[in-house]
């Protein structure tokens, strides 16, 4: 059995060093550009192993959330225009065989939404 107790960090120490301003502000530019600290880019250059990019991680992110929003507005709409229609199918101002069609492609665009929001859960959270 693990316990937290058993699990320790490893202890860190205080390095000074002196470098030029030009590398400096070389270290401390890639460091605001990867969205880390300075101590993670000297790090990663004394160990010569990549820095993680999280921007791109970020901006896919950002994309797939605004994809989520934009369909569920989509939604809103489609459960908007299912009331009315079933409002006009009740009064008898459209057909039975297009207001089943209707239906019909409402149910096909639920299950796809459905379908997309499953396969973003599964890959974002």
């Amino acid at each position: 059995m693990v316990n937290n107790y058993s699990i320790m960090k490893e202890a860190r120490i205080q390095v000074n060093f002196r470098m030029t301003k030009g590398l400096k502000e070389k270290l401390k530019q890639q460091a605001s550009e990867m969205k880390v600290s300075m101590r993670e880019v000297i790090e990663h250059k004394i160990e010569n192993t990549p820095i993680v990019d999280h921007r791109m991680k970020n901006e896919k992110f950002l994309a797939i959330h605004t994809l989520c929003k934009e369909i569920n507005y989509i939604g809103k709409n489609i459960n908007q225009i299912t009331i009315a229609i079933r409002q006009i199918k009740s009064d008898r101002k459209i057909e039975d065989g297009e207001f089943l069609m209707l239906i019909r492609e409402l149910k096909n665009y639920n299950e796809k939404r459905n379908e997309i929001s499953e396969l973003l859960g599964k890959n974002l959270f």
